[in-house]
């Protein structure tokens, strides 16, 4: 799991100076928790669950359906960062955002009973931050995702490969330009 912090996107260029270190650091971590943890017995058993949600907005007179680019203002609102069963975090885009539970699930049945009333919480929890015409929806990929006029608001991409994730289909808007995803 990452932790996305505040910061700007870097170009590949950019990023291939840092994979050798960050490949080291890694080795670093798993040998060091390895050590760490190797003897470790009766330690009771935590779990969680992560969902990514992607946000629609609906046209109804107009018959479609639109990504809606507003997760870095939605996670900003002190309504979200107010709800207390889940934690909500960015994704790489602008029209997807992470919702967590903010407390582990233990290694009782009761846990495993209620993660589905966990999930229906936690999409309740959110919908009345959204618009009338917004949802949340889990889907794997849109399927007008690089179509003409394919997110709310619309932005056309550039016809040249851009320069932050070199695709002529999707703007670099519908990124998270805020966060350093890559790092």
């Amino acid at each position: 799991m990452v932790f996305l912090t505040d910061g700007t996107l870097m170009t590949w260029e950019e990023i291939k100076h840092y994979i050798p270190h960050v490949k080291n650091q890694a080795r670093m971590q798993f040998v060091h928790q390895y050590k760490k943890y190797k003897d470790l017995k009766n330690c009771p058993f935590y779990w969680g669950d992560e969902i990514e949600y992607t946000m629609l907005q609906f046209d109804h007179e107009k018959r479609i359906v639109q990504l809606l680019l507003t997760s870095t203002t939605l996670l900003e609102s002190s309504e979200v960062k107010a709800i207390e069963s889940s934690e909500w975090s960015p994704e790489y885009t602008e029209y997807m955002i992470e919702g967590k539970p903010r407390n582990p699930f233990g290694n009782s049945i009761t846990d495993l009973n209620c993660i589905e009333e966990h999930f229906k919480e936690r999409r309740k929890s959110i919908k009345p931050l959204l618009g009338p015409d917004q949802i949340l929806l889990t889907i794997t990929a849109f399927p007008r995702l690089g179509c003409p006029n394919f997110t709310f608001p619309s932005y056309e991409a550039d016809k040249h490969a851009t320069e932050l994730h070199q695709s002529v289909f999707i703007a670099d808007a519908a990124l998270c330009c805020q966060i350093e995803y890559f790092m």
